[in-house]
């Protein structure tokens, strides 16, 4: 009886992104300063992410932190971490992860793009308001 086992590689081959190699392929294209000051702004969303949504929450948890922590802080947070990951080792199973956080890190960058866009309209709105109060007094 010859029994011949073969090895199964938990993470085939195949199911690594092509995130990590176009990442590195691009830092390898990046100048020299690109390549420094990227990984400490990662670093740095990273904690500021993780860390701060973490402190938001434990000071004041109410409906308000934690919608604010869940929806922006911590999907920006991961999204810099697992980026770091994958700068480091592109072809491992960080890359494939790094794509499904980036979903959420681009939603919660279009939710503080809508809500600085909502600010500035209505900033602007209450000058033309104000404006029209002093043209036209009512």
């Amino acid at each position: 009886m010859n029994l011949i086992r073969e090895y199964e590689p938990i993470e085939p081959e195949g199911a690594s992104d092509p995130i990590g190699a176009r990442l590195r392929a691009e830092l390898r294209e990046a100048p020299l300063r690109l390549r420094i000051v990227l990984p400490i702004y990662l670093g740095i969303g990273a904690f500021g992410g993780l860390y701060g949504g973490y402190a938001l929450t434990s000071a004041y948890s109410n409906w308000i932190t934690w919608p604010i922590s869940l929806l922006i802080l911590e999907p920006i947070g991961v999204a810099s971490l697992l980026a770091l990951a994958v700068m480091v080792s592109p072809s491992s199973a960080f890359a494939v992860m790094l794509t499904r956080a980036l979903a959420r890190a681009k939603l919660a960058a279009l939710i503080v793009g809508l809500a600085f866009a909502g600010f500035l309209a209505w900033a602007i709105l209450y000058l033309v308001l104000e404006f029209l109060k002093l043209n036209w007094p009512l």
